[in-house]
């Protein structure tokens, strides 16, 4: 997979560079998708040259060998995440824009555990539009999440517990294409 990312980002380039010019920036309609590199996926629709709304997920499967031979089996570990929210922009200098996001989350995850979550994120970043189809920046998350475990590990009957999590990303890196 590592081997066709290359030349098909190579080609969204290319063919972002001979779509029709929109502007600096996206305008009422157009469409995005937006991405990076820590599993995390977003679709935009934009009502205005300032806002769009946003629909994204994330998520991971792992397995874990319980490494002990002679005996069978490990552990699934999956997770996926969902928010819907709406983007303001506000330009900053030519084709530097700043952006807010405010998005509500669902969560459920299963690691030994089931962990269901519901909550709201804010999310804020910077994006260099570099073509008037594509951009790329910086961005960093905030969310408060409560969050209900069950576990289901023991022989008896499952047990329950009742969190609330707030959770900052960090920054991470951001690249979108508009058509």
């Amino acid at each position: 997979m590592r081997r066709t990312a290359t030349p098909m980002l190579c080609s969204v380039v290319l063919t972002t560079g001979r779509l029709p010019v929109q502007g600096a920036v996206p305008d009422r309609g157009t469409w995005g998708v937006e991405g990076g590199p820590v599993q995390t996926g977003a679709l935009l629709k934009f009502r205005s040259p300032s806002s769009a709304w946003l629909v994204g997920a994330n998520g991971s499967y792992t397995y874990r060998d319980n490494g002990s031979s002679g005996s069978f089996g490990g552990q699934d570990q999956t997770a996926i995440a969902v928010r819907v929210g709406l983007r303001t922009y506000r330009d900053v200098a030519d084709r530097t824009r700043l952006f807010r996001t405010l998005s509500l989350i669902a969560f459920y995850g299963e690691f030994g555990f089931s962990n269901t979550s519901l909550g709201a994120g804010a999310e804020m970043g910077i994006q260099r539009f570099f073509l008037p189809n594509l951009s790329a920046g910086v961005a960093s998350d905030l969310s408060l999440l409560v969050s209900r475990d069950e576990d289901f590990s023991t022989s008896g009957p499952s047990t329950y517990s009742t969190s609330v999590r707030v959770t900052f990303t960090g920054f991470r890196l951001v690249a979108a294409v508009f058509f």
